[in-house]
């Protein structure tokens, strides 16, 4: 091999592995982008990309799926009380607690300050408001602590199901229903709203 051919082959090969770096590059950086730094959750971007083909998978199949909107209560005031600090640990634990007892095939992301979603493929909604109980329950033995203080934790959510031609939008909205209805009786509860299909009536 000549030194033209031999220069050429280094620098084919330099070039590869350079594409090769760039191209781990930009994939760390779009997961990067699509995830919550505190709770290494999908962020809301994520969400909102990954959630529509869930539903998709819903309405192909003809298959059930729910969606929950979760959101800590009291959030501003432990912030404003003990500290951004004792708020970022309360967000972990839901965090840990909710993800325990997720399926790998389930999304759970945090889609606000407090605020997370979780999309449950084939799981019909009293199973997921099942869950949902189960998790609360789990939430408020876990307080955290901080100094010489324990501070309850409790979250409100609300569960909703897909029906027929729902959107992701449209879904957050009836799932958001059941949120402020919990937060009215009291907070620390699951309620649902079951939906008929608009296009059936």
């Amino acid at each position: 091999m000549d030194k033209r051919n031999i220069l050429n082959a280094l620098m084919t090969a330099v070039l590869q592995t350079s594409v090769v770096k760039l191209e781990a590059a930009n994939m760390a950086l779009d997961r990067l982008a699509r995830t919550d730094h505190l709770t290494d959750l999908p962020n809301r971007l994520a969400f909102f990309e990954f959630a529509p083909r869930e539903i998709e998978c819903a309405k192909r199949y003809s298959r059930p799926l729910s969606l929950a909107i979760l959101d800590l209560d009291h959030f501003k005031v432990i912030n404003d009380q003990y500290g951004h600090h004792v708020g970022d640990t309360a967000l972990k634990i839901i965090t840990k607690s909710v993800t325990q007892q997720l399926r790998p095939s389930d999304l759970f992301a945090r889609i606000g300050g407090e605020e997370f979603a979780v999309v449950l493929p084939e799981t019909e909604p009293r199973e997921a408001t099942r869950l949902l109980e189960r998790i609360l329950k789990d939430v408020t033995r876990t307080p955290v602590q901080h100094e010489d203080k324990q501070i309850a934790l409790s979250f409100s959510a609300g569960v909703t199901e897909y029906y027929d031609g729902a959107t992701l939008d449209e879904l957050i909205k009836h799932a958001d229903v059941a949120l402020y209805k919990s937060k009215a009786q009291g907070r620390s509860r699951v309620s649902l709203n079951l939906i008929t299909n608009p296009t059936t009536k």
